[in-house]
């Protein structure tokens, strides 16, 4: 839960950055248009980063079932 959280947090950071150091100068960039609407991309992609990882740091051995594993 906490690495989801943050996640969502640098996430949301780094989509603020990227949106309030990088400038379109025609303003039709959706992605540095606005700080808020960075910050809020960012936000999702970090959460699906995060969650993406999630499984990878089981410590249990268990793998996932698929029909890829015999």
């Amino acid at each position: 839960m906490i690495s989801v959280i943050l996640g969502i947090v640098m996430g949301g950071i780094i989509g603020f950055l990227a949106g309030y150091m990088v400038s379109c100068s025609g303003g039709t960039c959706v992605l540095t248009n606005s700080p808020m609407i960075s910050t809020m991309i960012g936000a999702v992609f970090g959460l699906m980063f995060s969650m993406n990882f999630k499984d990878l740091r089981r410590s249990d051995g268990n793998k996932k079932r698929s029909i890829y594993y015999n």
